[in-house]
């Protein structure tokens, strides 16, 4: 059971960091920002924990890993 929550939670990760990386562009828009307006009306959480899932990388590797 364990095993699939954490997968859950990585899918979960991954799709904010889509949807951020969708809105952000470079020069023009702030992590703030994107934050404010597309983030946390859909998943709602802290800015901080959103900055630090965008700072994890290789989620599909991850889950990949989890599925085994």
């Amino acid at each position: 059971m364990k095993k699939r929550s954490k997968r859950n939670k990585l899918k979960y990760w991954q799709n904010v960091q889509r949807l951020a990386l969708e809105h952000y562009e470079e020069g023009i828009t702030t992590w703030s920002g994107i934050y404010e307006k597309y983030i946390y009306p859909v998943y709602p959480m802290s800015y901080g924990t959103f900055l630090r899932i965008l700072g994890e990388g290789q989620l599909i590797e991850r889950i990949k890993d989890e599925t085994v």
